[in-house]
């Protein structure tokens, strides 16, 4: 077993929804700066293209995986302390 990083013993006194939320929150914050930023460099058409682009492909990831867990190997994380 690998040992859980203090980061997430405190996540996990949270409960999933709300750990799902903030998780959530954050990168809506990160991608959003990132956008502005990019947005100073570049035209926001291309940057919006490549959005969408990476969600369609992530969409299209997600659907054509295997549904059974045999992708990869599992890793189980100790959250004991």
């Amino acid at each position: 077993m690998i040992p859980a990083p203090p980061w997430m013993r405190i996540a996990c006194s949270l409960t999933a929804t709300a750990v799902s939320l903030a998780i959530i929150g954050l990168a809506n914050i990160a991608g959003s700066l990132g956008a502005g930023w990019l947005g100073q460099a570049h035209r926001m058409k291309w940057i919006l293209f490549w959005m969408y682009g990476t969600r369609a492909l992530a969409v299209a990831a997600y659907l054509l995986l295997p549904k059974n867990g045999s992708f990869g190997e599992e890793v189980i994380i100790d959250s004991a302390y």
